[in-house]
């Protein structure tokens, strides 16, 4: 995810880290989606806030992100997480440079993770497998709540994948990248993209709720949640614990400094009570879909009845 160098973090080597990622990602062996020979990846030159994948033929898919949302996202680590550091400083084993860019790193990441989760989910074939019945509802509300739908489950995949790649990163750096400072870098990378996301985003309103995309900072806490209380977490025992407590912990630091815009709770537990729900309850249509195959640990086969645990953390979090 990172190497050790103290030089000043810039926007190029933000941008070099994401495509060294995503080819070990891609060319690592261990995923396959199926029936797809090749996904690619792409950073658009284009100032749009944005991340999209394209089926670019029969059997590649090419995810494209747009420098407009990674460019955001550096100007705000590089300002903002830059002077959250030294407030952390004291309980951190990485320097200055090393947190950003990890922090850094688990933005991108996500980034790519959502994108890649909307392929491995299969949720164009589900989407279009819905035209008929959206054509059949007057109000659009259900190809709304369908979209909705697709959106959290993509952010749940990413979450669980990036816990995965961010623990692999532990196992293998032999201490040079402690459990404490990777998980801190993970939960805060998640938040700093959604505050990303929300400060650019015009037309995010209180509610929000007549939009393809759920509320940014709603959707921030639900990533999380459920990223640490999915089957990755259940799969690393103790240290899955562990993981849970200091990502808990270093979000609420977070959230707490004066880096973030403040949680509306009223809506975040309007999203747990309703799409949060409704996801536990609906996952299973979308598992028909799924087409990814993991090759060396098979953690992502199912994520089901996580709204429970989600709403009971979120709750913890914010004392709601």
């Amino acid at each position: 995810m990172t190497s050790k160098k103290d030089k000043k973090f810039t926007y190029e080597m933000m941008v070099e880290d994401l495509k060294d990622n995503a080819k070990r990602i891609l060319k690592g062996g261990w995923l396959e989606i199926s029936e797809i020979t090749e996904t690619l990846l792409q950073i658009a030159d284009s100032p749009e806030m944005n991340a999209r994948i394209y089926l670019s033929s029969a059997d590649q898919y090419t995810i494209r992100i747009y420098e407009g949302l990674l460019k955001a996202c550096y100007a705000y680590a590089n300002s903002d997480i830059r002077d959250y550091y030294p407030t952390i400083a004291h309980r951190s084993n990485f320097t200055e440079e090393l947190f950003i860019r990890t922090v850094c790193s688990c933005v991108t990441e996500f980034i790519f993770w959502h994108e890649y989760s909307h392929i491995a989910r299969g949720h164009l074939n589900f989407l279009s497998s819905r035209k008929k019945l959206w054509a059949a509802d007057s109000s659009s509300t259900l190809e709304l709540i369908d979209r909705r739908l697709v959106e959290l489950d993509a952010d749940i995949y990413a979450a669980s994948f990036l816990l995965a790649r961010t623990y692999s990163v532990y196992l293998s750096s032999n201490g040079a990248y402690p459990l404490q400072d990777l998980m801190q870098a993970y939960s805060t990378g998640i938040r700093v993209l959604f505050e990303v996301l929300h400060r650019n985003n015009d037309f995010e309103d209180d509610t929000h709720e007549l939009s393809d995309h759920p509320h940014s900072l709603a959707r921030a806490y639900a990533a999380i949640a459920f990223g640490l209380t999915g089957p990755v977490g259940d799969k690393i025992g103790a240290d899955g614990a562990a993981c849970q407590s200091i990502a808990i912990a270093e979000l609420l630091s977070y959230e707490m400094s004066t880096r973030t815009t403040p949680v509306d709770t009223a809506i975040l537990q309007s999203y747990m009570d309703k799409e949060a729900v409704l996801w536990g309850a609906r996952a299973h249509e979308i598992n028909d879909y799924f087409q990814l195959t993991v090759r060396t640990v098979p953690v992502f086969t199912k994520i089901r009845g996580r709204a429970r645990k989600m709403m009971m953390f979120v709750r913890q979090y914010l004392n709601v």
